[in-house]
């Protein structure tokens, strides 16, 4: 039970972080960075199958920065990073 509300309780603000980012993307008075950079972590905590899909997916996931204790992000998806 008690683990059941923390996740709702995650989702519910990571919804209203990305709602907020996307408030800030059109009000100039507003952040929005800060917002959506919320929206994920909360997202994270709060829906953790969607947090293992990108590092697991076969063409992309090799690139995702290895930031849970796999070690740093390889030099190629450095090099393919700069613009």
């Amino acid at each position: 039970m008690l683990r059941r509300t923390q996740i709702l309780l995650w989702r519910a603000l990571a919804l209203l972080a990305l709602v907020c980012g996307l408030i800030g993307a059109v009000l100039p008075v507003m952040p929005t960075v800060p917002f959506l950079l919320l929206a994920a972590w909360a997202s994270s905590r709060g829906w953790p199958q969607l947090a293992d899909r990108p590092p697991a997916h076969p063409r992309y996931g090799p690139a995702v920065p290895g930031g849970r204790g796999r070690g740093p992000r390889p030099r190629r998806a450095k090099r393919g990073a700069r613009v």
